[in-house]
């Protein structure tokens, strides 16, 4: 626990603190706390010996939009990275270890804006933003394309485009981006009428479509990282192909309408993007500080038998967090 930040302080209280035994001069103990001379007891006001937290987290991209016309690949879900509240972190990856912080030192925190979906036919929608905490970054879901595969990096891949103007050649989806989420599925070969493939989620890939039914978005991500189950990351379906009884394709497991703090891709109900979030769990013997354009909500719960912090981090571009320990 932090040494008091004023009134009286032994040298037995400073070298308990310190971790060190025996008959300790003032000056050796300031010499072993860091602190240059000349040398006085105030030094130590508020001292701790502790110089960090381990965090753990949930972070979460934006995914990718799609088109509510005809052919476009349904939108790629938003990467995922966890170190704890699922079985698996995104792409199927083991749970990360949680990051070890230094105090009193800024990390950053940008949370990534779901893509924009499109309404109108032969328009590509746009991708998801990325979502980034300290060293984690996870990478925006892929827009659903209706004009070839989106292949361009991403979370989750969007579906490949449907065959309307190509003719019967099957494409590819998107790729995953690796321990983050999965891959776009393949449209079907029909000429002039062929349907696009599903969204990658975060735990499986986007489904290849039918004849002129979009292929199903790949599932999302079923945590209980704060304290009630939620689904992150899943991939939308494609939409629909041409021709009779054509129609979109279902969304992946653990999708919904809602946009906000879903990284869910666009889909079948909805065109646009879900947006990132990044959550964090660390003791409640270390304070928090937020810069002033993030936008969370804090509170306590009981982890493990012992008491924690838990934050929602749904706002922030290029915004700190700092931690201190205040016992």
């Amino acid at each position: 626990m932090a040494l008091p930040s004023s009134g009286q302080l032994s040298f037995n209280d400073i070298a308990t603190e310190l971790g060190v035994s025996g008959q300790q001069s003032l000056n050796s103990m300031s010499t072993t706390a860091g602190f240059t001379a000349p040398h006085s007891v105030s030094e130590f006001y508020g001292y701790s010996n502790i110089n960090s937290v381990d965090v753990h987290f949930l972070v979460l991209a934006g995914g990718g939009g799609t088109n509510s016309g005809y052919y476009n690949g349904g939108g790629g879900a938003g990467g995922l990275i966890t170190s704890t509240g699922s079985i698996y972190s995104g792409g199927g990856s083991a749970l990360e270890d949680p990051l070890t912080l230094n105090l009193l030192q800024n990390y950053t925190i940008t949370v990534g804006a779901g893509g924009s979906g499109r309404t109108g036919f032969f328009q590509n929608a746009s991708s998801g933003s990325n979502t980034t905490f300290a060293s984690i970054t996870a990478t925006g879901g892929a827009g659903g394309y209706y004009n070839g595969s989106n292949s361009g990096g991403c979370g989750a891949g969007g579906g490949s485009a449907g065959s309307g103007d190509y003719g019967a050649v099957p494409r590819p989806g998107g790729a995953g981006t690796s321990g983050q989420g999965f891959e776009g599925g393949y449209s079907s070969a029909v000429q002039n009428y062929g349907a696009p493939g599903g969204g990658g989620g975060t735990q499986s890939a986007g489904g290849t479509a039918g004849t002129n039914v979009g292929g199903t978005g790949g599932a999302g991500t079923n945590s209980d990282i704060t304290g009630t189950s939620s689904y992150y990351g899943a991939g939308g379906g494609g939409a629909r192909g041409g021709g009779i009884n054509s129609a979109a394709g279902a969304n992946g497991t653990g999708w919904s309408t809602t946009r906000a703090q879903t990284g869910h891709g666009g889909g079948t109900g909805e065109v646009n993007g879900g947006s990132g979030v990044i959550i964090l769990k660390w003791p409640t013997a270390f304070t928090a500080t937020f810069s002033a354009g993030v936008v969370q909500n804090t509170t306590t719960i009981s982890w493990n038998g012992q008491s924690h912090y838990l934050s929602v981090i749904s706002g922030g571009s290029a915004d700190t967090v700092s931690f201190e320990y205040t016992g």
